[in-house]
């Protein structure tokens, strides 16, 4: 059994944090799936995003100027 984690984050600086953090408290990280709409200007390194290992992530960013909000991200985050 996993856990799926939908995340929809706008121009959100700390986001490489919310994940690294609900990763390293999770009773098992492997059974975690994030799935992460982000709409910003730059995607957070590499690095950031590779140390969710051993936990699955499906990301997408897409520039802030064609975003159409919340709702429309948290929708393709769900897909």
């Amino acid at each position: 059994m996993g856990l799926f984690v939908s995340i929809a984050a706008y121009c959100d600086p700390v986001l490489g944090f919310t994940l690294a953090r609900a990763r390293a408290t999770a009773a098992r990280p492997q059974d975690l799936h994030f799935g992460v709409v982000d709409q910003c200007q730059e995607p957070p390194a590499d690095s950031a995003l590779a140390q969710l290992a051993p936990a699955r992530l499906t990301y997408q960013r897409i520039d802030p100027v064609f975003s159409r909000g919340p709702c429309w991200a948290r929708s393709l985050a769900l897909a």
